[in-house]
């Protein structure tokens, strides 16, 4: 008994070091679905970490909830960490998306780009030829890129490509992406109509590595 004591108790420290610890790495995460999906599996650990506690005072010999058995909280906690373990999968998954970004070639990509621009298709081989280059505000460093590039760095394209319509003229706005010393950052880059640099914004944040 003293044994299976140990365990969970061992167990319910991990699970806390756990939630303080991927608290503080999301904390730096400028990626909201991510974040909103990690209030749901703290939801749930503290669910879990109830369970286990209450499992722990069942073995010290403090049956405290009389009308429940042992076995059905135990059976309870268990399904509940199988919610945590899928829901943690998918915020994983969500995040290393994010940051990793598509793999996939110049030409899909550009034909990805074509279909949310709604242009032509003939326009692909001008645009999977242009290659562009920006500063970063922060480490001074140049930064080459390629529409394609953009692309990939953003699997949900919305949040990499902005298109704004006005007073008869389309403006693109890239959000490019680097690794900016020990950061991962954004520099918002305008393109006129033609596709061609026109000017850049101050970078932002996206994740401190």
């Amino acid at each position: 008994m003293l044994f299976e004591t140990l365990i969970i108790g061992v167990g319910i420290g991990l699970l806390i070091a756990t939630l303080f610890l991927a608290s503080f790495m999301l904390m730096n995460i400028k990626i909201e679905r991510a974040v909103e999906g990690w209030v749901l599996v703290q939801a749930i650990l503290v669910f879990v970490m109830l369970g286990f506690g209450i499992i722990l005072i069942y073995l010290l010999g403090y049956p405290i909830i009389p009308l429940v058995t042992l076995e059905t909280i135990t059976a309870f906690t268990l399904l509940l960490s199988t919610f945590l373990i899928v829901s943690l999968y998918i915020v994983l998954w969500i995040v290393f998306r994010q940051l990793f970004g598509l793999r996939i070639s110049d030409k899909n990509a550009i034909i990805k780009f074509l279909r949310f621009a709604k242009l032509p298709n003939k326009a692909g081989g001008i645009i999977i030829k242009k290659k562009f280059q920006a500063s970063c505000d922060k480490c001074k460093n140049k930064v080459n890129y390629t529409i394609a590039d953009v692309v990939r760095s953003h699997p949900d394209i919305k949040r990499g490509i902005y298109i704004e319509h006005g007073l008869g003229e389309i403006n693109y706005n890239f959000y490019v992406r680097h690794q900016c010393e020990r950061e991962i950052r954004e520099i918002p880059v305008q393109h006129d109509a033609k596709l061609e640099y026109r000017n850049q914004k101050p970078s932002r944040l996206v994740i401190r590595i």
